[in-house]
């Protein structure tokens, strides 16, 4: 069956969306799942919250990233098992 033309896919959205969101975080210093629960519920100027995710205004990088201050320190990445050695 062939698709309706007329539908429109929301998937290009809220992959825009996410590149804001990324492209935000890579000039604030931010990991993005950080800097999304640091948005979450509040108002920052230049940051709208949509159904897809946020719209971030590009003018407004530099005040978002004053009004969130210095980014939270990255955890410690976990240690991986030694390799497996085979026996002899």
């Amino acid at each position: 069956m062939a698709r309706d033309p007329r539908l429109k896919s929301r998937g290009g959205a809220a992959v825009l969306a996410t590149f804001l969101v990324t492209v935000l975080a890579a000039k604030t210093g931010w990991r993005e799942h950080a800097l999304r629960d640091a948005l979450r519920g509040k108002d920052v100027p230049g940051v709208r919250r949509t159904s897809f995710g946020y719209h971030i205004e590009a003018s407004a990088v530099d005040e978002i990233a004053k009004s969130l201050g210095a980014p939270p320190p990255k955890p410690n990445s976990p240690k991986r098992p030694a390799a497996r050695v085979g026996n002899p």
